[in-house]
């Protein structure tokens, strides 16, 4: 075993990740209460409480800022998911994937999810790092959703690519997510939902 510790990154570094996860939160924030369009890059600045300059050091045009808040969630939700025991019994992984799914999306500490935006859809959808991250999370459920029908775990005949459109489908949903923002449905009553519709009982 080495000695030596493992490089840290140096308190400028640190200053730098933090200053850039609060521009990241703040643009998040914006996104839901403004919108795409109406959002400045001088509301972001100010909101941090950073110079314009700054702001443009970690990213260069507002496109790019609205791709990094999207492509932070997105790996967010791959690493939850990721992190789910692979050796559990197929349908109490599928249970707690659908139950990590919908809190990362409706939990009370739930970054705003800006990919519900209507004017953000073909901003996002033209962006090349923003859909690899997509489709890389939409595989990983198939291959999850594929496992647990190998082991006789989902309702006989389901069609895996039918279930992945409708768990990512109520995870986009804009109507969805005001009906869970009032109080109307609880975060457990659509995991529940979207669990009836995909396992066996």
């Amino acid at each position: 075993m080495s000695l030596i510790d493992p490089v840290r990154p140096s308190l400028k570094e640190r200053q730098w990740q933090l200053r850039e996860d609060a521009i990241l939160d703040a643009a998040s924030e914006l996104l839901s209460s403004k919108g795409y369009t109406a959002m400045t890059m001088d509301d972001i600045a100010n909101l941090v409480g950073i110079s314009k300059a700054t702001l443009y050091q970690h990213f260069p045009s507002k496109h790019d800022l609205v791709v990094s808040v999207a492509c932070r969630t997105s790996d967010r939700s791959y690493a939850q998911m990721s992190a789910i025991d692979p050796n559990l019994p197929a349908k109490e992984r599928i249970s707690r994937l659908i139950d990590t799914i919908v809190q990362v999306r409706y939990g009370p500490d739930s970054p705003h999810f800006i990919e519900a935006v209507g004017e953000l859809v073909e901003v996002l959808g033209s962006d090349h790092p923003y859909m690899l991250k997509e489709k890389r999370n939409a595989e990983f459920i198939h291959s999850v959703l594929r496992d647990a029908e190998k082991q006789g775990a989902i309702i006989p005949k389901l069609s895996i690519d039918v279930a992945v459109h409708v768990v990512l489908g109520a995870l986009r949903c804009i109507e969805l997510e005001m009906v869970v923002g009032d109080g109307r449905l609880g975060p457990e009553v659509v995991a529940d939902s979207i669990k009836r519709m995909i396992l066996r009982s």
